[in-house]
């Protein structure tokens, strides 16, 4: 009897270390994990730090790094969009991941209202030699930049910028911007709700997109779009490139300032809705929530939408 008392003790012994053994081994997975996510986070501030290096070359330009290792020519006048690309090598975390979502190796890429470039120097590395990348950019100061930071970074051979604005007819119209917040920059007579205290107007030309487009025979598959109230002119001036690319995936800037233009939200959601787009917005992730066309109509604060045509594969996600 005192064996098998003792077979039994020594049973329990060995069940009670097994238990202590595992319960050590996964606090140990738990350490691990903290210290591995410690450094991962460690790695991504030092990146932030190498990306946000930046040289002065004069005459209010700088060169710096992104955060995807591309180089960006900078304003660095530039308060509104500049200096968060100076500073962090990042701009729009959010509408990036979204914009980075609709792209694929080998697409054709429209970045309407480029400003410094941020979305065609995300775009051109993903998409490639195999695709093709469009700046539209009406600030002759901003589109010169672009220009040269898609061929500093070697993308010259399937990028190419347009330094004119975008409408429904050929025109020429006035650009009204600030050098500190060359974002802002509109058309008139696009209404804003805050005055600019110090304007400067430029006159630049106006070409519809599908006139800009006319060489390119492929359809277009994704075209982000951000020219501050116009984008309803814009619209109207590309029903050629709608027409040939049933596939297009869009991403705007949704806002009041587009009902101060002559081409409302109203006859945007009418002419979107009407082509079998379903327009979605963007999380604070950059995931996509399914949002609708009347509820949009009697949105006041300037949001980002990602449309999306009928039979598009991620309206099944």
């Amino acid at each position: 009897m005192d064996v098998l008392h003792m077979d039994h003790d020594t049973a329990a012994t060995i069940e009670a270390l097994r238990h202590d053994v595992a319960r050590l081994a996964a606090r140990l997975e738990d350490v691990a994990g903290v210290v591995t996510a410690g450094y991962h986070e460690n790695l991504f501030w030092l990146r932030r730090i190498h990306n946000s290096s930046a040289i002065y070359l004069g005459g209010h330009v700088a060169l710096t790094h992104l955060s995807n290792g591309c180089r960006a020519y900078i304003d660095t006048r530039s308060k509104d969009v500049g200096v968060h690309i100076l500073q962090t090598g990042t701009w729009e975390t959010p509408y990036t991941e979204a914009f980075k979502s609709l792209l694929r190796p080998g697409a054709r890429v429209v970045d309407v209202g480029a400003n410094l470039g941020w979305y065609a120097l995300v775009a051109a590395p993903i998409v490639g030699r195999e695709g093709r990348v469009y700046a539209v950019e009406p600030n002759p100061e901003l589109a010169r930049m672009v220009y040269w930071s898609l061929r500093t970074n070697g993308f010259g051979a399937f990028s190419k910028v347009f330094d004119v604005a975008v409408g429904d007819v050929p025109d020429v119209v006035d650009l009204v911007s600030r050098p500190d917040m060359p974002g802002g920059g509109y058309i008139r007579p696009t209404v804003h709700a805050v005055e600019d205290p110090a304007p400067s107007t430029t006159r630049v030309a106006s070409v519809p997109l599908d006139t800009l487009l006319a060489e390119e025979a492929a359809p277009i598959d994704v075209l982000k779009m951000d020219v501050e109230g116009w984008e309803g002119m814009a619209l109207r001036g590309m029903r050629a490139t709608m027409d040939r690319s049933p596939g297009l995936r869009m991403l705007i800037e949704w806002s009041t300032q587009q009902d101060g233009s002559p081409a409302p939200r109203r006859e945007m959601a009418e002419t979107l809705e009407g082509r079998g787009y379903t327009p979605h917005r963007i999380d604070g992730q950059g995931k996509l929530i399914r949002a609708e066309w009347g509820a949009l109509l009697e949105e006041t604060a300037l949001i980002n939408l990602v449309l999306l045509p009928a039979g598009d594969a991620m309206l099944e996600g």
